[in-house]
């Protein structure tokens, strides 16, 4: 929904040519011109390898791609972009930059870095810049969903943004190490369900972390493009202040207390009971052969049921490992976690 609703005002802005900011001058501000583009099918800031298509363009940045890919031979979602250009500044002069990205953006100037976002939005940043000709550089990844990037500039009587060129990221930051693919789930459990992939060279922001699943590693909460979840912080280095990342309490830690929905599960085996859905969390018991429990939970992964969380006649809950478990009732009515 949020991604949509910035769909829908970019669309508004490119139609009706609105500024971003009402101190925005529309006949001083520039798309600049021949911008020479670089797509390359991953979603990430690495641009390894060579381009899968290269072409310019005359007018400037100010695209909504929407759903689609932004040109034949990129993928629709998770691809990046290259855009660089060299423009004359006619004056010395502070500068502000204003626009739109969805999803990650990083902006460079005469080969320095001077602007970083890592999720949807709205963006600007001024800087003082001498008359003359200075090298642009915008980076543009896209996750998923709906793709778009606007980016001008005009003279500013505002301050330069002493924040413009970080020392580091404004939030704590993960990046995917040691694996090609990470997987983020609903929780920090092994068996929570699956939402996405988290990939390297992506600068995932980080808002929480959890312990709560046992064994040596953290699980962090973090934000890939609209999506929200958990990674294993076995394969994730953290930047910025480790220290200042909250520990968030997850629902998993809220439904034992969930009502029963008339569905029954019922062991092939005898299964390890334990307290969250994963061998590494705590074991509660074990629950026989041919018991019969209620069924009040589940995740799912690959779509297929993964763990069940159940809840036996003594009123004891906890989760078992969902394939060697028979299901009587209308599963649909489980709760997905």
């Amino acid at each position: 929904m949020f991604k949509r609703l910035i769909w829908l005002i970019a669309a508004l802005m490119l139609v009706f040519g609105f500024s971003i900011r009402a101190n925005v001058v529309q006949a001083q501000v520039s798309f600049g011109t021949n911008w020479f583009a670089e797509y390359f099918n991953e979603g990430n800031f690495n641009f390894a390898g060579a381009p899968v298509v290269t072409l310019t363009y005359p007018g400037g940045l100010n695209f909504n791609f929407g759903t689609n890919p932004p040109v034949a031979g990129v993928n629709a979602e998770n691809w990046s972009a290259r855009y660089t250009t060299t423009e004359n500044f006619p004056a010395s002069s502070n500068y502000e930059f204003v626009g739109v990205a969805d999803d990650q953006i990083r902006v460079y100037i005469d080969g320095i870095m001077v602007y970083e976002q890592l999720t949807p939005g709205n963006f600007s940043f001024t800087r003082s810049l001498t008359a003359g000709i200075h090298a642009l550089r915008v980076d543009l990844v896209q996750l998923t969903d709906v793709a778009l990037l606007q980016f001008q500039w005009q003279t500013s009587t505002l301050p330069p943004d002493v924040t413009a060129t970080p020392a580091g990221p404004v939030v704590p930051t993960g990046e995917v190490v040691n694996v090609q693919g990470l997987s983020l789930r609903t929780g920090p459990y092994l068996g929570a369900s699956f939402i996405a992939v988290l990939r390297p060279g992506i600068a995932y922001p980080i808002s929480g972390k959890n312990a709560d699943e046992g064994g040596a590693f953290t699980w962090y909460q973090v934000t890939a493009g609209e999506r929200v979840g958990w990674a294993s912080g076995r394969y994730l280095t953290i930047s910025g202040d480790a220290a200042s990342i909250p520990t968030l309490t997850t629902v998993f830690q809220e439904i034992d207390n969930a009502p029963d929905v008339g569905v029954v599960a019922t062991p092939r085996a005898v299964m390890n009971f334990r307290v969250r859905p994963s061998v590494r969390s705590a074991r509660i018991g074990q629950i026989d052969w041919g018991e019969e429990v209620a069924l009040i939970g589940r995740t799912v992964q690959a779509g297929e049921n993964f763990w069940f969380q159940v809840r036996r006649d003594d009123g004891t809950v906890g989760w078992i490992f969902a394939p060697y478990v028979s299901v009587r009732g209308p599963i649909d009515a489980v709760p997905i976690r």
